[in-house]
């Protein structure tokens, strides 16, 4: 170890009980679990994938600007059809309760 101290935050987080359709569908439980954790860490959620990561990955190593990275970031994210919908749901509740 090269550090002598670490510091680090633990937040007890209420259990999420998965439901029916949690069970079925994976993504959806996902969905779930992590607007949970939204709410109690107040942080905001992205709704981006792994091509985004790869694209990313490419600015950090100077294969792209970054304003090439961002325009490649909205394309993928407009193509992506669950990205769309996540953003939609997210959308609808931020207006619900804001």
């Amino acid at each position: 170890m090269t550090q002598f101290r670490n510091y680090a935050e633990l937040v007890e987080c209420p259990t999420y009980v998965p439901t029916e359709e949690d069970i079925r569908n994976p993504r959806e439980f996902a969905e779930h679990v992590q607007e949970s954790l939204n709410k109690v860490l107040d942080l905001p959620v992205y709704p981006i994938g792994r091509k985004h990561k790869f694209a990313y990955h490419k600015y950090v190593l100077g294969l792209r600007t970054a304003e090439q990275v961002l325009e490649d970031g909205k394309e993928l994210t407009k193509n992506d059809e669950l990205l769309v919908e996540v953003s939609k749901r997210q959308a609808a509740a931020e207006k619900l309760c804001p």
